[in-house]
């Protein structure tokens, strides 16, 4: 084969990151619009602008988030099946509130009754805002540990419940994700809706920013000095096909930062973070919201992979046995299904990039209150 084992685990490691993040991303306007859907919009036209705004492109956006549980499954089938089991409850209330999206912008419309599009508002904003909440909780959680450990046989068993995740430094966690996300949405909303709503959203926009980065910071400090993270003392050969249990790891304060401390350059990252998401603010008040919504952009990118450098090469941390924490060398499938998976990702991922950004070009450009009087506007 091409490639050896070790260099596939960490181009798998770096694929499945990208798919995370372009969901983030592309589905992170839909989300934020969600979000801001029954704030900024004050009447019933305005509030069909909103949805119109994401109503031709968000199902394309949600895909991302499939391609990424889908690579998962068949790269780190052990991660899925951890996650998906021992997460289940946080996961099915992510898909509920995803549910509540396709009635909302289909069937809102239909009548002209206000408690029935209202209903439907608040459900677009639940799909927003709950989806949002949850996974930001769910990367605080990380973090912290995730309470399972494998027996002899390699069963996994889960120790935690629903209300355990929600602990203060995640919930810290989820309300910074929703504070850039629904920037981000804010941002893409300014550059696709009528003028008229440039004054409410460059509030909004400032808002959230500032929201963004004083928790940003915030979790920053909380890492540094309250939060114990994970290290690894001692792995069999990583160019081995391995399980989790072959490892010692310890447990220190401010082990999630010893990249960053090893690596001073390293900072940059974080450091990214924050100015992009002021820029974003900036460029949102200047009414450049072009570039604005490329800062959101860079500033959710930067956000994810501070956290992802911070973990590296932890993907799944146990708080019950840190041992069998689960890492990207440990995680994956064989050598030869990884290399077979390479190829068919390096051939059609650029072929789906294309058609998507084929797809907003051709939906790009300001929406006017004259589109809600076309037969196919929602």
């Amino acid at each position: 084969m091409i490639l050896d084992y070790v260099t596939l685990k960490l181009i798998w490691w770096v694929f499945i990151s990208a798919l995370f993040v372009f969901f983030f991303v592309f589905g992170g306007w839909d989300f934020g619009a969600c979000i801001l859907l029954p704030i900024l919009g004050k009447n019933d036209n305005e509030r069909r602008l909103i949805i119109n705004s994401i109503g031709p492109t968000w199902e394309g956006n949600q895909v991302w988030l499939i391609t990424a549980a889908g690579a998962t499954f068949a790269a780190w089938p052990i991660v899925y099946a951890t996650a998906f089991s021992g997460l289940y409850y946080a996961l099915f209330l992510v898909l509920l509130a995803l549910v509540l999206r396709p009635p909302g912008i289909d069937f809102r419309s239909k009548i002209p009754n206000g408690s029935w599009r209202s209903l439907w508002d608040w459900s677009l904003f639940l799909s927003g805002f709950i989806p949002t909440l949850v996974f930001g909780v769910g990367l605080g959680n990380l973090l912290l540990g995730i309470p399972f450990y494998f027996d002899k046989d390699l069963h996994v068993h889960y120790q935690g419940s629903f209300v355990a995740l929600l602990n203060p430094f995640a919930i810290l966690f989820g309300l910074s994700a929703t504070s850039i996300i629904a920037l981000h949405g804010g941002l893409y909303l300014q550059k696709k809706l009528p003028k008229e709503f440039t004054t409410r959203l460059k509030k909004y926009n400032a808002i959230c920013a500032l929201s963004f980065v004083v928790l940003f910071v915030a979790i920053g400090c909380w890492l540094q000095w309250g939060i114990s993270g994970f290290m690894i003392d001692v792995i069999a050969p990583i160019e081995n096909n391995l399980i989790p249990t072959q490892k010692q790891v310890s447990v220190a304060t401010a082990a999630w930062l010893s990249h960053y401390h090893q690596y001073a350059l390293l900072w940059l990252i974080p450091l990214l973070t924050i100015l992009t998401a002021c820029l974003a603010a900036v460029s949102s008040i200047k009414n450049w919201a072009g570039f604005g919504f490329f800062m959101s952009t860079m500033a959710i990118i930067c956000a994810l992979l501070t956290v992802n450098v911070a973990m590296y090469p932890f993907i799944l941390p146990s708080s019950v046995n840190p041992n069998h924490s689960i890492t990207l060398w440990d995680a994956v499938s064989s050598h030869r299904t990884l290399h077979y998976m390479f190829w068919v990702t390096i051939i059609f991922l650029p072929i789906v990039l294309a058609y998507t950004a084929w797809v907003f070009k051709v939906m790009s450009g300001r929406l006017q209150t004259k589109t809600l009087d076309q037969p196919e506007a929602y």
